[in-house]
């Protein structure tokens, strides 16, 4: 007998995607009308006590629960609240397809708030803060896997199907983390429209035919997400990809002998340069950061000879991208360019991010006040500082092309604070306070290189470590 599916959906709306969240709300609660799929969804609004959980049902929503007073600003804790809360102790086994909704930016970052007052000629205006205040503005891409890994735990099963309604999250590294508790999983490599996915078509797709298996599922998100954003001349540059995360360890494989091979000529010139060529010509268009995972395989068989083992190792490394199956299904439309994606992507920047330490200190040397409190990576001692840190203006923090995105769920424009993974920011300024709001700006963002090296991928194929080398040798 096929197993029934129970759709559970996070909305982190209590920033500048509030509205957005109502339609999403609306077009699940109408699909729900003539589906047997049981369906809970939780939105967080724009307070605390506006976060609201609801059963969908014959067309309707019924409210099962409301925060308390002062409920937890605590992102990581409201997600794993949600989900265990929903965990079936019922005999009867479900298939699990869960969604997280809301503002994404793909690897953790550390945000910069400046007063919008200011006139900032300096790397940090006076008046400026790390947004530390409260460490709990998003969930970590560590803390996330936790969560999940948990919720199997205690269903006794992974997750069948994960989808991220968020911009970019379709990297090899999130992927890598989440494993163990995902089977499959659906991501944008590029940024959203605030319009998100059509829920109401994904589902009454799955109303018809429920007996349909994660496969079948990913492939219609896919495909119904492009027909929205392909059609009625709107010629939107999207794209989304399903992956199958049973094969990240064999993927994961194929990188380190990759790594390994490109680490032996790392220090040549020659060959340094051909692999920040590799680099530049797989840079996705929304953040020149990550690359496309595909492209950049491509892109070193070109630049190595046949006879090479990088050229081989990279071969490889498609051929499991593609084939394993890792990458079941990718669709993307194109905007005004040619740009041919895998639809994943992978961390590789142009130059190396700071430390926590290095944010501290500069942050001390400007009289700026902070806190320590960037988890339990604060400690730590790389990247090595000489010829790097702290960044030059007009290098840090990041600005054309990056910072603020104009359009999307990555992230929220002036006094609004954006968030992270999954990726969940609470309301406010700097402090998640209100009253902050329209006080504060947004002025740059970084990825911190201590929190990045601490992700399983980064250990278990030494790429860190590779491209920290390459980055500190330069061109």
């Amino acid at each position: 007998m096929v197993q029934p599916w129970k759709l559970l959906v996070y909305v982190a709306a209590d920033n500048s995607l509030y509205d957005d969240a109502q339609v999403s709300l609306r077009e699940i609660t109408n699909a729900s009308r003539f589906s047997d799929v049981e369906t809970i969804v939780q939105v967080d609004g724009p307070s605390t006590q506006l976060s609201t959980r609801y059963r969908c049902i014959n067309g309707s929503k019924e409210v099962i629960w409301a925060a308390p007073d002062h409920y937890t600003l605590d992102r990581a804790q409201r997600l794993r609240e949600f989900l265990m809360a929903c965990a079936d102790e019922s005999q009867e086994m479900k298939r699990i397809f869960l969604v997280l909704w809301g503002h994404g930016a793909g690897l953790d970052h550390v945000y910069f708030i400046g007063n919008t007052g200011s006139t900032v000629d300096t790397d940090f205006a006076p008046s400026e803060t790390l947004n530390i205040a409260n460490p709990n503005q998003y969930v970590e891409n560590v803390a996330l896997a936790r969560i999940l890994l948990e919720f199997t735990q205690t269903t006794g099963q992974k997750i069948d199907l994960l989808g991220f309604d968020a911009c970019m999250m379709a990297m090899v590294e999130i992927w890598h983390e989440i494993r163990e508790s995902t089977q499959l999983a659906v991501a944008s490599d590029l940024k959203l429209p605030k319009s998100s996915w059509p829920y109401e078509t994904i589902l009454s797709d799955l109303a018809h035919c429920s007996g349909m298996d994660a496969n079948t599922l990913a492939a219609i998100i896919v495909s119904r997400f492009l027909e929205r954003y392909d059609a009625q001349g709107r010629h939107e540059r999207v794209s989304l990809s399903a992956c199958s995360l049973d094969a990240c360890n064999p993927f994961a494989d194929a990188m380190k002998k990759l790594v390994d091979e490109m680490k032996k000529v790392v220090l040549e010139g020659e060959a340094r340069r051909r692999i920040f060529r590799a680099r530049d010509s797989s840079r996705t268009p929304d953040e020149i950061a990550y690359i496309d995972m595909g492209n950049f395989a491509r892109e070193l068989c070109q630049s190595f000879d046949r006879k090479s083992a990088i050229h081989e190792c990279s071969r490889n490394v498609l051929r499991v991208l593609t084939g394993y199956p890792y990458l079941i299904y990718n669709r993307n439309a194109k905007k005004d360019e040619c740009y041919d994606a895998y639809g994943v992507a992978l961390y590789f920047p142009m130059t190396l991010a700071p430390s926590c330490d290095h944010l501290y200190q500069s942050a001390a040397n400007r009289n700026l006040e902070t806190e320590r409190r960037l988890g339990f990576w604060a400690d730590t001692k790389f990247p090595p500082t000489i010829g790097k840190f702290l960044p030059t203006i007009g290098k840090f923090p990041p600005t054309i092309g990056k910072f603020p995105p104009t359009i999307g769920k990555f992230p929220p424009t002036i006094g609004k604070f954006p968030p992270t993974i999954g990726k969940f920011a609470t309301a406010g300024g700097a402090n998640g306070s209100p009253d902050h709001a329209g006080d504060d700006a947004i002025t740059g963002y970084e990825i911190l290189w201590s929190h990045y090296k601490e992700l399983q991928f980064c250990r278990t194929t030494g790429w860190a470590d590779l491209i920290e080398t390459a980055l500190s040798l330069g061109y």
